[in-house]
């Protein structure tokens, strides 16, 4: 702010600058609307320099509020400032702290349910993770092994389907490598790019198993999975076999069960035996001569 008011500020010799500095040029302040990013450009030094102020912070707060998104993350609060009318110049502050808070103390409560879709109340213990990404110049795609593991007492047949959500950060382009007809059920956002942000939170995926697959009780089954820029983890997961649609209980989803498949009861915990040693020997008592 000082550099755009023109203000050579006095705490420039604490980074080394003599106490007479002047600044070369004017840092002239512009904003883009569509971005909503304002900068400053010193035409004689050929200087650009990205700012945030308090028309950009109040604008991305009020996005936050009618998206009912639950806060904003600030990279650098001593970026933050505000004006010193006895000095005459901006230091170190809280003014887009402020404008943040301005914003979110009169908003409704922000959505808390990670789902856009009712899951099945029904979970069962199947896990999913991600491993073996590539690295170096292998990594793009971005294409890791998707491990798909049955922890319950029924055998997934062939034809059953997953379905999960990703983040629109990342294209409605993912499919996998592997047969199993990975495909883009729905996407939240549609837009050619992603100007006043993106109009929905995720992309829908849809797999099945091909039609000789199947996957034993205790088994694993992994596919090559590839998409095309970060996202945050896939989630909201829900798998189909024997005409019926499940949550899956790693997923942690809220308001759900878990249950043996096709039984609807309580999966029933192996007992641990309890160990057992060796008789111990008895210890003669000795006996006086």
């Amino acid at each position: 702010k000082n550099l755009e008011k023109g203000i050579a500020g006095d705490y420039l010799a604490s980074y080394g600058f003599p106490a007479n500095t002047q600044l070369t040029g004017t840092y002239v302040r512009k904003y883009d609307s569509t971005l909503v990013a304002p900068w400053l450009w010193n035409a004689q030094k050929k200087v650009f320099l990205s700012t945030e102020d308090e028309q950009s912070v109040q604008r991305k707060a009020q996005y936050v509020v009618d998206k009912g998104i639950g806060g904003t993350m600030i990279w650098e609060l001593a970026g933050d400032y505000q004006w010193n009318a006895a000095k005459g110049q901006y230091e170190t502050g809280n003014t887009l702290t402020t404008t943040m808070y301005d914003a979110f103390k009169s908003a409704a409560p922000y959505g808390a349910k990670r789902s856009t879709v009712t899951l099945p109340t029904d979970a069962v213990n199947i896990d999913v993770s991600f491993n073996q990404f590539a690295l170096g110049d292998s990594n793009y795609p971005i294409s890791p092994k998707l491990k798909i593991t049955n922890r319950t007492q029924a055998t997934l047949p062939g034809g059953t389907e997953f379905q999960f959500d990703y983040s629109t950060s990342a294209p409605a382009n993912a499919k996998d490598q592997s047969g199993f007809g990975t495909s883009i059920i729905r996407s939240d956002h549609t837009a050619a790019n992603n100007i006043g942000g993106l109009k929905g939170p995720y992309n829908r995926v849809s797999l099945k198993l091909p039609a000789w697959q199947t996957v034993a009780p205790g088994a694993s089954v992994e596919l090559d999975f590839v998409y095309y820029l970060p996202t945050s983890t896939p989630s909201n997961w829900t798998v189909t076999f024997g005409g019926k649609s499940y949550s899956l209980a790693g997923d942690l989803a809220r308001g759900t069960t878990l249950v043996e498949p096709g039984t609807g009861t309580n999966p029933t915990p192996t007992p641990t035996p309890t160990p057992t040693g060796p008789t111990p020997t008895p210890t003669p008592t000795p006996t006086q001569p």
